[in-house]
């Protein structure tokens, strides 16, 4: 058997996982989604980065939360973006999302 480039490997977590999630495996998609990221992440493959946050986004929706599900796509953007225009970097503050979806936000919710 032959065996996938990483690449390829990567391009398919994001699809596995909506399928995951189609299925009614809520719990099973989102430890997926989580690793893919990270994976992705660490590869630097923005492009799939992009489709995996919508992936997730789409995970926090099923689940009722929104707040996770608008920083999932708020990140999205940004990573499609910063595909487009490698050079250009806007400020947090600039694309409106201040700090509602950074490791300081997360702190307020929980804490």
């Amino acid at each position: 058997m032959k065996k996938l480039p990483l690449s390829r490997y990567h391009r398919m977590l994001p699809v596995l996982t909506w399928a995951q999630l189609d299925l009614g495996r809520v719990e099973h998609a989102t430890a997926l989604i989580e690793q893919a990221l990270l994976r992705i992440r660490r590869e630097g493959l923005r492009l799939i980065l992009v489709e995996a946050l919508r992936v997730r986004a789409r995970i926090a929706l099923r689940a009722g939360r929104w707040s996770d599900a608008a920083c999932s796509l708020e990140e999205g953007v940004a990573a499609a973006r910063e595909i487009a225009y490698p050079d250009h970097h806007p400020s947090t503050e600039k694309e409106g999302r201040g700090d509602r979806c950074g490791p300081s936000a997360l702190r307020r919710e929980v804490g």
